[in-house]
């Protein structure tokens, strides 16, 4: 699994509405999340399997 997902927005935090914090934390951080965890389970299972993170 490569997770290399990750959006940004071009608003400075004090006018970031916490709508779009949100959205941002979902698709960077909980999808991570879940899918490392599904990916996760079925590397046990097959005794290997590697995740990779990519951020900036």
């Amino acid at each position: 699994l490569v997770n290399n997902a990750g959006i940004g927005t071009p608003v400075a935090a004090e006018d970031e509405p916490v709508a779009e914090f949100a959205r941002v934390v979902d698709v960077n951080l909980t999808s991570l999340f879940a899918l490392s965890q599904l990916a996760g389970r079925q590397m046990i299972a097959q005794g290997h399997g590697s995740i990779i993170n990519i951020a900036s």
